[in-house]
């Protein structure tokens, strides 16, 4: 599968309201041997973002999508 085709797959749509199920949607398109791969990305890309949220809550960061996709 072409790389570009399955990223526009699988990333979220702005219409998605849970992220648990846009993780378990994706989780069964992805073969097998990839799944460990996509779920360390998925837990590493919602972990950056956690954390850039609590420092804009506690310590005043300018909000930045760049700046989280930069940590990645």
């Amino acid at each position: 599968m072409d790389t570009l085709i399955a990223c526009t797959q699988l990333s979220p749509k702005p219409s998605g309201k849970v992220f648990r199920e846009w993780w378990l949607k994706i989780n069964a398109l992805v073969p097998g041997n990839m799944k460990r791969e996509l779920n360390s990305v998925i837990i590493s890309g919602a972990w950056m973002l956690w954390r850039h949220h609590n420092d804009y809550v506690f310590n005043g960061a300018s909000p930045s999508v760049q700046l989280v996709l930069s940590k990645l």
